[in-house]
């Protein structure tokens, strides 16, 4: 049931518009553009993947992990039960690695514009 659920929800947001340089808007309500767009397997429930993010804040960066050297690494989690993910993860959901894309945040106490830019450059099989 579970595999079932998580295979909509990637269906789901990989049938989003996702031609580069538009921008669309995923199943959770996220802007995003992509940059790259490769053909490839994306990551699912379990995977561990790589990628390079920038948090962008009023068009200022105020954290960016190639400026680090080191790519931020996570665990892809079970989206079936996983009811709001973050705007990275949602981005990540959608990627093959090489893929670029930029993602625009719709939580925002203030009236400030944070947008996310993520690179996927590695990808590991869940065992």
């Amino acid at each position: 049931m579970y595999k079932l659920s998580f295979l909509f929800l990637i269906i789901e947001f990989l049938s989003c518009n996702s031609t580069p340089g538009t921008i669309d808007i995923s199943k959770f309500a996220y802007k995003f553009q992509h940059h790259i767009k490769n053909e490839g397997a994306h990551p699912k429930f379990g995977d561990t993947v790589l990628y390079h993010v920038a948090l962008i804040k009023n068009g200022m960066t105020t954290h960016d992990t190639r400026k680090v050297g080191k790519p931020a690494q996570m665990v892809m989690r079970d989206y079936s039960i996983v009811t709001e993910p973050s705007p990275i993860e949602v981005a990540l959901l959608g990627m093959a690695v090489g893929d670029s894309m930029t993602i625009f945040s719709k939580f925002s106490q203030d009236t400030s514009t944070i947008s996310y830019n993520i690179s996927l450059v590695g990808l590991e099989a869940a065992r």
